[in-house]
């Protein structure tokens, strides 16, 4: 879903269904501000109109990967009970990164701090380690990283009884390890094993993930700048020419260095506070 016009308060708004392994836009779905009663239902609105788009073509809808939006959650449980529905690890991610931070800037909490980028890496790997999608096994994993920060690394859980690293010596260990029942080991603690938490790993896609979405949404950006204002055919227009081009060019080879070896950008974006991202 994408707001194509500035403000909390979209008049636009697009919804991009992507075949993630093909990489290619299927579907598009723009809905203006007053066709909805107000602007929370239309992300909810556009899904509808996306899944009678595919069933009206007979595309079979075998796994949908979205955010937690909460009225997508329930939209999806109720109306597509055969589809399997996992959520984007990035937002899981994101609202954990949140959460640590905030906890980290408490008194007798700035250890917490250290542990963010291995949390966070650790439910990617939660995700990716488990390609079957096992809900009960991802959450053995996840629950394990609470026994880890206290430098305890087996006995954790009957589905995965002992962590999958090495043992951690000298330079392998770049950060203290939290002391039991202490303040900070608490506050993690909370975090890790909230309800919240116990609720959303089970879900995380194991094998694709929305960022092909958020690529093709930097594509729209080119072709409806938010600065400008266009009449509803004028914006469909442009996002079925932003389509067009992102399929075009999406399955290009990616470029290489001299060796032959895959060529990567690494950058350092001030919204990610330092956290290297690979492109």
């Amino acid at each position: 879903m994408a707001e194509l016009t500035p403000g909390h308060c979209a008049k636009y708004e697009s919804y991009s269904t992507i075949d993630l392994e093909q990489g290619i836009v299927v579907d598009i779905q723009l809905v203006q501000s007053n066709q909805v009663k107000n602007s929370n239902a239309m992300e909810k609105r556009e899904l509808e109109l996306a899944v009678r788009w595919l069933q009206e073509h007979h595309l079979q809808i075998g796994i949908i990967i979205t955010d937690r939006h909460l009225q997508i959650q329930k939209w999806i449980k109720e109306n597509l009970p055969q589809t399997t529905h996992y959520y984007d690890v990035w937002h899981v991610a994101k609202g954990l990164t949140k959460k640590i931070l905030a906890a980290s800037k408490l008194k007798e909490c700035e250890d917490i701090f250290g542990w963010n980028k291995s949390l966070t890496n650790h439910l990617y790997w939660v995700a990716a380690s488990t390609p079957d999608g096992d809900g009960d096994v991802m959450w053995a994993k996840w629950e394990s990283v609470e026994n880890h920060i206290h430098n305890v690394h087996d006995g954790h859980s009957d589905a995965f009884p002992t962590s999958a690293h090495e043992t951690l010596d000298g330079d392998q260990r770049q950060k203290k390890w939290i002391k039991p029942e202490t303040k900070a080991s608490e506050k993690l603690s909370e975090i890790i094993l909230s309800k919240q938490m116990k609720k959303d790993v089970p879900k995380l896609s194991p094998l694709h993930q929305t960022s092909q979405v958020e690529a093709f949404h930097s594509t729209i950006n080119h072709f409806v700048p938010k600065m400008v204002s266009f009449s509803y055919h004028g914006m469909y227009c442009r996002l079925m020419i932003a389509a067009l081009h992102f399929n075009e060019n999406s399955s290009r080879p990616s470029a290489t260095i001299k060796e032959g070896d895959l060529q990567y950008n690494i950058s350092f974006p001030n919204s990610s506070m330092g956290t290297t991202v690979c492109v």
